[in-house]
């Protein structure tokens, strides 16, 4: 499971999330590798980018319709990727009500004191080559 996210709020007004979104999208490609179905995954980055537009707010609103626009899915689809990607930890969600859009808030995929694979690997071979 991935671990939990971080966010911040102060006198009641929301503040952008704490993630960072190099990390958040490297900690992605690492942990959906075998994980997710590829509408999982699409569904997953569209979500990633618009939160990232309206700086990375913890539950940020996006209508089912515009998920459909901008992947092509149908919503019987978008909803099994929905569901997958919560229970892989990738995401939590609330169905709006009628004239409301679903929030989502995104999990924070990376620990801040640990390294992803993919960083790993590049301190792996940045020591080689410093060894040469």
């Amino acid at each position: 499971m991935a671990p939990v996210a971080r966010y911040s709020s102060e006198g009641g007004a929301m503040m952008a999330a704490t993630w960072d979104f190099i990390r958040q999208f490297n900690a992605f490609a690492d942990y959906s590798i075998g994980n997710l179905s590829q509408n999982a995954t699409l569904v997953y980055l569209r979500l990633f980018a618009a939160n990232n537009k309206i700086g990375r707010i913890e539950w940020f609103p996006m209508a089912n319709d515009r998920l459909v626009a901008e992947t092509g899915l149908t919503i019987p689809t978008i909803n099994r990727a929905k569901r997958d990607l919560v229970k892989r930890g990738f995401i939590k969600y609330r169905e709006g009500k009628k004239g409301s859009p679903t929030k989502y808030k995104l999990t924070i995929l990376y620990d801040e004191n640990l390294l992803t694979k993919r960083q790993m690997n590049i301190n792996k071979i940045r020591k080689f080559v410093d060894l040469k």
